[in-house]
């Protein structure tokens, strides 16, 4: 159930598992969630969708351009919007990331996820 003033995420991941346990989770907390398969359905719903308020998106991506790619790309259009970045990739070396953005390390907790959207 949603609220007028709920929040609007997106949330960006290739993995339909995954993405849907994200997106049931955020909403069971209040939330309104646009999902997206990949970095480019995700440009197509935020030029879609203005009231997004943040995105929640994956590293890797089977094919097309990676979560980084994408978040430079976002923040360059919109450079207030909040987005976490998550990989299940311990080793991974993130550069580092633009104003806004945040890192979630996989496997995390939904509630993770929540609390941080809540904090908004």
């Amino acid at each position: 159930m949603t609220t007028s003033n709920a929040i609007t995420i997106l949330v960006v991941e290739d993995n339909t598992q995954t993405r849907q346990t994200l997106k049931n989770e955020l909403e069971d907390a209040g939330m309104v969630v646009i999902e997206a398969h990949n970095a480019a359905d995700a440009l197509l719903a935020l030029d879609a969708d203005p009231s997004v308020e943040a995105v929640v998106t994956d590293i890797h991506f089977e094919s097309g351009i990676d979560g980084l790619t994408l978040t430079r790309l976002v923040k360059s259009l919109l450079p207030d919007l909040p987005i976490m970045i998550a990989s299940g990739d311990p080793g991974a070396a993130l550069p580092d990331l633009p104003p806004g953005c945040r890192y979630l390390a996989k496997p995390f907790e939904c509630s993770q996820v929540v609390a941080e959207m809540r904090a908004l």
